[in-house]
Formats: structure tokens, C-alpha cells, sequence
């Protein structure tokens, strides 16, 4: 899931608000799987945390198979594409090349 805020302080309410609801019903988030990504031209940190552990921040991040980059660049997604496109080419090639 993803829980997306235009500040951080916005996104720090959604997470504690997250956390509650968890607590309300016997769950809990984990820690080491959740991440924290901005957007901006500039690098920029922010400082997100679950109770008081501080949430890893990372420069890119998969989500429903699109690399998603924190400068918004999309060469990291191109360049997976690409990756995948001449995967598959190479599987196909030995059928493509049968004469029969």
C-alpha cells in the first residue's frame, strides 16, 4: 500500500493515524518493510517515524511493477522495461528462428 501526502507533516498524521487503527485491532506495521520516498528536484530528507523509529527514506521505489524515483525521473523505469523487453525477446528468439 501507499500512503501519499503533499508535506510531511501531513504525512506523519497518516501514519499515526495508521498506527491507531493497527493498535485498535491487535496489528502492528512493520517497521523494516515500510519505506519513505519524496518527490522533489532537490534531494530532501524528511524525518517520518512509527513509533519513534525512524522510517528508512529511499531515491527509488517500486509499487504495482513502475519504478518510481524520488528526483522524478523515469530512466530507472525505461532501463527496467528495456531489461524485461530483451528478456523475453530471448526467450521467444529459438521459436521465432524454427523453420518448421
Amino acid at each position: 500500500q501507499a500512503i501519499i501526502s503533499t508535506t510531511e507533516e501531513q504525512l506523519q498524521q497518516h501514519i499515526n493515524r495508521l498506527q491507531l487503527a493497527c493498535n485498535e485491532y491487535n496489528m502492528r506495521i512493520n517497521i523494516d518493510k515500510t519505506e519513505v520516498m519524496t518527490f522533489a528536484r532537490e534531494e530532501n530528507t524528511t524525518n517520518i517515524s512509527i513509533d519513534n523509529h525512524l522510517l528508512n527514506q529511499v531515491k527509488d521505489f517500486t509499487y504495482l511493477g513502475s519504478i518510481f524515483s524520488a528526483n522524478g525521473r523515469i530512466t530507472n523505469e525505461i532501463q527496467h522495461r528495456c531489461n524485461k523487453a530483451n528478456q523475453i525477446i530471448g526467450q521467444i528468439a529459438p521459436i521465432l528462428r524454427c523453420k518448421h
